[in-house]
């Protein structure tokens, strides 16, 4: 990935993805601990059985935040968002990205 803009694109997609692999496995450990099945996890949230091993299983999953919210709240968890970047630091580069986005559709 020679191309910076691609470097920085496939940097922040590999991020989201280890992110959402992260939180899912979370969610499968606590799972696991308390004896549930999948389809005892699915029967709680109201889901379809397949759809939540399909879920839990799949390398390429993308779950809903509304999906993932109902799952860590059934299961006694939560979700903690912090700030890890400062506003001073990431303010600038955001700011850029957006101009350069707008100035590309237009």
């Amino acid at each position: 990935l020679a191309v910076p803009e691609f470097r920085a694109l496939y940097e922040q997609k590999r991020s989201e993805i280890e992110l959402i692999d992260t939180i899912l496995s979370h969610i499968e450990t606590r799972r696991e601990e308390l004896g549930l099945s999948k389809a005892d996890l699915a029967r709680l949230i109201g889901a379809r059985p397949e759809s939540i091993r399909r879920l839990l299983s799949s390398q390429n999953s993308n779950p809903t935040l509304f999906t993932v919210t109902k799952l860590a709240s059934v299961l006694g968890m939560q979700l903690d968002i912090k700030t890890t970047v400062s506003a001073k630091k990431l303010g600038p580069k955001v700011r850029k990205a957006a101009r350069d986005l707008a100035a590309a559709t237009a």
